[in-house]
């Protein structure tokens, strides 16, 4: 594409614009501009690309363009003196829509950009409205790393209850990130049900030639003594960990030490309310000019992040880096509840050795796991009631591979 850029003398912003000039939605990339134009707009010819076809005066496409800026920048009058808004980065109009909106804006033609461009109030300059040096997103990432930090070297069990602090910019108290996570969580709708025809749920083990694992038992969560600390939870509370996918599990346990492994499946016994965190990757990003979604840019662009980071390897074994994720978990385990009041029963996240890999980990030990033929009027113990189990495994899809196979695979 043609450059966009013009040196200052020749940019005349604010006063040559030519608003009477029509412009088509096809020469906007932008989805919610397009839409906008199509829906405001009469045929007509576009002076831009010459063709005629729904088309909108430009000083009327300045509406929603108009619109979306405020919605992520302020503006304050161009002076020779520090207009107030400390070290933040400032833009006049030409490079605000030149530079640093050409790509959400998506306009191939540089005449078209440069004509919005000299729309704009040459004396303006505009910042964007954060606490901090950066967007929402980024503020509320800030203070998650601020409260990983927390929980992992100075206070892991009394955070609840530590003094507030002005220099947090989402939330004044550590808590309150967990707070944000949570209504940001409601407002994507990252909560859904999971059905037992949906989804099988997969586990496995890596073992030795001469090792052959068959038992339900062998693929359960260990017993609370012997539950040492993982991903999403802390040394003594055990939980199931799986994967939707064979391939996911097989990439997740991997061992250079180990020559095969052994596969198996589990079917829920009942829907499971589950917090599924790979949606934020599969869902766009709304445009900055969508006046109805454009309030979900920044949770998606936060809980991309965050979710990338409780997903991501850590350095060896050092149970440390887990402790954040944990605390989440924990979160969503007991305070969590759904508009209905319902509790989740696990939390879907991404896989950290295998791209699109889909895992899960459901809040149950080795009492929610039962071989499919097994009785269910066996008591788990002698004076405890008896609770269906939410898993089956199913001994017939029991699938060992050696590790040629599944280093494929991964």
């Amino acid at each position: 594409m043609e450059s966009a850029r013009l040196p200052p003398a020749e940019r005349c912003a604010g006063d040559c614009g030519e608003p009477d000039r029509l412009v088509c939605h096809e020469c906007v990339g932008d989805y919610a501009l397009r839409r906008f134009i199509r829906q405001n707009g009469a045929r007509g010819r576009c002076d831009y690309c010459g063709r005629s076809r729904n088309s909108i005066r430009l000083g009327a496409l300045m509406e929603p363009v108009m619109d979306g800026i405020r919605s992520q920048y302020s503006d304050a009058p161009k002076t020779h003196e520090d207009p107030g808004v400390g070290s933040l980065p400032t833009y006049d109009g030409y490079d605000l829509i030149c530079d640093e909106l050409a790509g959400e804006l998506d306009i191939p033609n540089p005449d078209l950009l440069r004509d919005i461009a000299r729309l704009m109030d040459s004396q303006t300059i505009w910042y964007v409205n954060s606490f901090f040096e950066g967007s929402e997103d980024e503020d509320a990432y800030y203070s998650w790393e601020l409260f990983s930090r927390l929980v992992k070297e100075e206070a892991r069990y009394v955070f609840y209850s530590l003094p507030a602090e002005q220099d947090r910019p989402v939330g004044s108290s550590p808590v309150q990130i967990l707070d944000v996570i949570r209504g940001y969580v409601d407002l994507l709708r990252l909560v859904h049900p999971v059905s037992p025809e949906s989804h099988k749920i997969y586990r496995g083990r890596a073992h030795g030639p001469e090792t052959s694992f068959t038992a339900v038992e062998e693929f359960c969560p260990p017993d609370r003594l012997r539950a040492k600390a993982n991903r999403m939870s802390p040394e003594g509370i055990p939980m199931f960990y799986g994967a939707y996918e064979k391939e996911t599990v097989l990439a997740e346990i991997y061992s250079a030490e180990q020559e095969c492994a052994t596969v198996a499946e589990f079917s829920l016994q009942r829907p499971i309310q589950v917090l599924d965190l790979t949606i934020p990757f599969r869902r766009a990003l709304p445009s900055l000019f969508d006046k109805e979604k454009r309030a979900q840019r920044y949770p998606l662009l936060f809980l991309r992040r965050f979710a990338e980071a409780i997903s991501k390897p850590t350095r060896g074994q050092d149970g440390i880096e887990y402790v954040p994720s944990q605390v989440v978990t924990e979160f969503f385990k007991h305070v969590y509840r759904t508009r209905d009041g319902i509790k989740l029963d696990g939390i879907v996240y991404k896989s950290a050795k295998r791209e699109n890999g889909r895992c899960i980990v459901l809040f149950i030990g080795k009492e929610g796991c039962a071989e499919r033929h097994e009785n269910p009027e066996n008591k788990p113990a002698k004076d405890a009631p008896f609770r269906p189990p939410l898993l089956r495994m199913n001994p017939k899809k029991l699938v060992r591979v050696r590790k040629e196979w599944y280093t494929v695979s991964g």
